[in-house]
């Protein structure tokens, strides 16, 4: 199964200040997603594996497109990654498509982490914001690594479309304690 792209979005963040205090140094927030075609819009299939076989193709575009803005995988301390499927889709098809078939991997490995990425799934409507839960990518457990970032695609997903997103960070929390 080839998926069909109709968009990608990309968000480039940098937080300089928070509450009464500057941030030093400025910690950076990026996303890239992706808006597919849902093969699976509008019908019931029992088997869904094609869906997952074919995310790891975009997982690995996502992945390096997300390294690149980081400025390289050294850059990147935490990630996770979300889907929000349109309403003629299901909420099955998004999971299977973020957590088939190495999809996750291909971005542990862009980044060079090594623990698990945590994930956001829902089925919504056009223009749905994306909460993406990030923690840290490798090493130990790091509180002040565990974050949300925002994202939102205006005019995505519609009913049968997906919207896929891999975000990351380079620090945690500001002023974390």
């Amino acid at each position: 199964m080839e998926l069909v792209i109709r968009k990608l979005h990309t968000v480039d963040e940098e937080i300089h200040f928070e509450g009464t205090r500057a941030v030093e140094p400025p910690i950076r927030l990026g996303a890239v997603g992706a808006v597919i075609k849902n093969p699976y819009a509008g019908r019931y299939a029992e088997d869904l594996s094609e869906l997952g076989e074919a995310g790891v193709q975009l997982g690995t575009m996502l992945s390096e497109r997300l390294v690149s803005l980081m400025g390289g995988p050294d850059r990147i301390v935490a990630f996770g990654k979300g889907v929000v499927v349109g309403t003629n889709g299901e909420a099955e098809h998004g999971s299977v498509l973020i957590h088939g078939k190495d999809f996750g991997d291909t971005l542990r490995h862009a980044a060079r982490g090594d623990m698990p990425i945590p994930s956001a799934e829902k089925l919504d409507a056009t223009g749905a914001t994306m909460d993406i839960p990030m923690k840290t990518k490798s090493g130990k457990y790091q509180r002040a690594h565990h974050q949300n970032f925002t994202v939102r695609v205006q005019d995505a997903p519609l009913p049968d479309e997906i919207l896929v997103v891999l975000a990351a960070s380079s620090g945690g929390r500001p002023h974390p304690r």
